[in-house]
């Protein structure tokens, strides 16, 4: 039986209107004590019962042992719905002693929604993270004429999950909202055209390991130095020319740990060969099922923010920062990946990944430090998301910070490293 229910029954216990009277001891004289009463001074608090039957369940240990649990709290939630109590259990359950579920937050908004505080209800959603709580994050935000971090919201949704209903519905409609073509979402590793591995290269080609809306990246073997590469075909062959030399200066240009070296290119043939990463990127580990391996999330979290920092130290926004694009040489050993949209800060960038723009870029903002820490913020919340709930309770507060308004997010890589080296490898 439920705290909750066992609650209720106590209630209905002490307010049995069959059960018989028992048979009280005659009443003093003097009831009610006076002012140099001593045992007014030495009176007993009411038991834990008795202040549970007045007040209902205590809250301040949602979720500890013996405390009620958010199943109870969600069924105490609804059934003070439009009730006196109301607002006393809504306070109870939103008091700042605990972090609450998904589906409890769902709730509360709910219920803040229903009584008309909006701004609330949009800070109890900010740090969730599930398709529901997206939605009504995104309405409430479209509502208020924030179209921007609505679409942010909606996008966040649809890279998890292209069938969530609604959310195409929604993010057509907010595209239309700012005057951007509705073109349909895509699954962050669809590519916009499949092209064949060519044949005369320098390098043998064993398989395909990826594809993007730019090129394709197989596995190869360059025979002639006796090593793996990571072989990336531009889609468009030589005529992606601008765009691979491009690339290639800017890896070039930040070469260093954490960032993925260039071996070898032919901008006529439209192809580059990149450091191989054994380990494949954060996506594939994600897909496996090893995101729990990925953890401590800090282990390569915080490398990723020095490389991130070092970019943004040569005036340059990488634009792209997503689980695809982070490669691994070990579960330490991060390597940012494809440079192919990186621009220099404040100029205006097109291209990325639905789920992974700030709602800045989604605005039209020109290219800012802070879109790659929101990129950043949302591939560590893809890996915690599959690790399972509760795995890094000590980087919610700065996850919760890159995801949120441009105004509170860390500037900068720099920042990130600030904020993460106290975490160690949390």
């Amino acid at each position: 039986m439920s705290f909750w229910e066992r609650f209720k029954n106590y209630v209905a216990e002490v307010t049995d209107p069959t059960e018989e009277p028992a048979e009280r001891p005659p009443v003093p004289e003097r009831v009610l004590p006076t002012l140099d009463d001593e045992s007014a001074q030495t009176s007993k608090p009411p038991s834990a019962r008795e202040s549970a039957r007045r007040h209902g369940p205590d809250f301040s240990r949602l979720g500890e042992q013996g405390g009620p649990t958010e199943e109870e709290a969600l069924a105490a939630l609804q059934a003070a719905r439009g009730g006196e109590d109301e607002g006393r259990v809504l306070g109870a359950i939103l008091a700042p002693r605990h972090e609450l579920g998904e589906a409890l937050s769902v709730a509360c908004a709910g219920v803040l929604v229903a009584r008309g505080e909006e701004d609330r209800a949009i800070d109890v959603l900010g740090p969730c993270s599930s398709a529901p709580a997206l939605m009504l994050l995104s309405d409430l935000c479209a509502a208020r004429g924030e179209t921007a971090r609505a679409l942010g919201a909606i996008e966040r949704v649809l890279a998890r999950d292209l069938a969530a209903p609604g959310a195409i519905e929604r993010h057509a409609r907010l595209l239309r909202t700012i005057g951007a073509p509705a073109a349909p979402a895509r699954r962050l590793d669809e590519a916009t055209m499949v092209g064949s591995a060519p044949t005369d290269t320098p390098f043998r080609i064993e398989r395909e390991v990826a594809r993007g809306g730019a090129g394709s990246v197989y596995e190869a073997f360059d025979e002639l130095l006796g090593r793996k590469v990571a072989f990336k075909v531009y889609h468009g062959g030589g005529e992606d020319r601008a765009a691979l030399e491009r690339e290639v200066r800017l890896a070039a240009k930040f070469a260093g740990p954490g960032v993925v070296r260039v071996l070898d290119a032919s901008a006529q043939a439209g192809w580059v060969a990149l450091e191989w990463a054994a380990q494949g990127s954060l996506r594939d580990w994600i897909r496996s099922g090893r995101a729990t391996e990925l953890l401590p999330i800090g282990a390569w979290a915080l490398p990723l923010a020095h490389a991130l920092a070092r970019i943004h130290r040569a005036g340059f926004v990488h634009a792209d920062v997503k689980p695809t694009n982070v490669l691994l040489q070990s579960p330490s050993a991060p390597l940012l990946s494809d440079f192919g949209i990186a621009r220099a800060v404040g100029t205006r960038s097109s291209g990325g990944s639905a789920g992974y723009l700030s709602p800045e870029r989604l605005s039209g903002a020109p290219a800012s430090f802070a879109d790659d820490v929101y990129g950043f913020g949302r591939t560590v919340e893809d890996v915690l998301a599959a690790a399972g709930p509760g795995q890094s309770p000590a980087l919610e507060p700065l996850l919760r910070a890159c995801l949120g308004p441009a105004a509170s997010r860390p500037e900068s890589g720099a920042r990130l490293v600030e904020l993460l080296a106290p975490l160690g490898k949390s």
